[in-house]
């Protein structure tokens, strides 16, 4: 797996759509013949809050492939997606 923040490093990490981004990309990923499980790992992860309380986040742990698929399935208003999608 490469990345375990698949929108930070495009400026999507906040975005309330990312979940239905990465289905997208589990979708093409499924279609195109390939184990959506050998590139697609959610993960959940304990962060601290400011009260020092804690609470669960979904993740995710995504291969190479899948980043590809991620950027291929993003609106391209950002510019570094766009440059991913040519």
């Amino acid at each position: 797996m490469v990345s375990e923040r698949p929108g930070a490093s495009v400026g999507i990490h906040q975005l309330p759509q990312l979940p239905a981004v990465i289905e997208r990309a589990k979708e093409a990923c499924a279609q195109s013949g390939h184990a959506v499980a050998d590139h697609f790992a959610e993960m959940r992860n304990m962060v601290g809050l400011g009260s020092g309380a804690r609470r669960e986040l979904e993740d995710w742990a995504l291969s190479r492939y899948a980043c590809y698929l991620v950027i291929q399935n993003v609106d391209p208003s950002k510019p570094l997606v766009a440059l991913g999608q040519t």
